[in-house]
């Protein structure tokens, strides 16, 4: 049951995520810049900081991407994308193998 909790640990985070970026995207639009702390992104989007469920801190700002990221779905975007490319099959939807 540890994979079933780290997975959505990591479907959590990826919606965090997802939401940090497009809240920053609509502040974008609407003052011209982003931010790149997200608390500058409450109380506007988000009642609290949303927080990395590795770290249980604010989410990473990458300064080349422009973008929130949490470095724990980063590493395990990596280590599917590895073994992806090593031709190692993985179950639909599942970062562990078949």
């Amino acid at each position: 049951h540890v994979e079933a909790i780290e997975s959505m640990r990591v479907s959590n985070a990826r919606l965090d995520l997802a939401l940090l970026n497009l809240a920053n995207r609509i502040h974008q639009l609407k003052v011209g810049t982003q931010v790149n702390d997200s608390s500058e992104l409450v109380p506007e989007f988000f009642e609290e900081v949303p927080t990395d469920p590795f770290t249980d801190k604010p989410y990473l700002w990458d300064v080349d991407k422009e973008e929130f990221y949490s470095e724990a779905v980063r590493e395990q975007e990596a280590e599917r994308e590895e073994m992806r490319m090593s031709g190692f099959p993985l179950a639909s939807g599942s970062s562990t193998p078949r």
